[in-house]
């Protein structure tokens, strides 16, 4: 078989429709994605991690797709082929791992803390409620420490005023 270039031409247009398309859904899907990262507690890298993450997604899963498609007998046809058909394997086990990786840093640092969405009526109610919860928090250092608390009361969480104990300074 002699050297047909058309094959490499028909592949570079392939890839050029691919980074087309993903350059359109990365327009479309980016600005929604970024309202809904900045959820209430989402931090800075967290927001930079995820849109990195799905901007890598959205290019290297067409990308490997594309490769793996070319036929292995194209390869002895181009120059350019013979590069694809070598790194097709690579490019999709690095697709593979940023696929894996993305969940897996999510599942780890998830559950650190926990988001709670409350209206506006229910504020007022939420502030009270920790109030009280900072007065029992209180009580019971209280009970735990005496020695570090002044019998005086002022206006702390639960009517008490917190002080180091003077013999300790």
């Amino acid at each position: 078989m002699g050297r047909d270039p058309q094959h490499a031409v028909i592949f570079l247009a392939a890839v050029l429709i691919t980074a087309l398309w993903v350059g359109f859904v990365a327009l479309v899907i980016l600005r929604p994605l970024s309202a809904a990262l900045r959820e209430p507690g989402a931090t800075a890298p967290r927001i930079a991690f995820c849109r990195a993450y799905v901007c890598l997604a959205l290019a290297l899963v067409p990308l490997a797709a594309l490769l793996l498609a070319v036929p292995e007998w194209w390869a002895r046809e181009s120059q350019v082929l013979t590069v694809v058909t070598l790194v097709r394997w690579p490019l999709a086990a690095l697709t593979a791992v940023i696929l894996l990786l993305g969940p897996m840093l999510g599942f780890l640092h998830g559950g650190q803390s926990v988001i709670v969405s409350v209206s506006p009526e229910q504020a007022g109610d939420l502030a009270r409620l920790l109030a009280r919860v900072d007065g029992i928090r209180a009580r019971e250092v209280i009970r735990q420490h005496p020695e570090v608390v002044s019998s005086r009361t002022g206006d702390g969480p639960g009517g008490l005023t917190v002080a180091t104990d003077p013999r300790r300074q």
